[in-house]
């Protein structure tokens, strides 16, 4: 009986496990996705301001 409440409690940790990791995982795709984009804007303005200065 102890057993299968131990294993049960191994389940619960490995799923808590999987939802923090997938959780860190999506928060730092987010933010690396803003900066990704923050990074393309000031790209777009770099090269329209070369554009708009030839």
């Amino acid at each position: 009986m102890s057993q299968n409440l131990i294993q049960a409690g191994d389940i619960l940790n490995v799923l808590m496990a999987a939802c923090t990791g997938a959780a860190l995982i999506h928060t730092i795709s987010v933010k690396y996705m803003y900066e990704v984009l923050i990074w393309i804007d000031l790209l777009r303005s770099n090269c329209m301001v070369k554009k708009k200065s030839h």
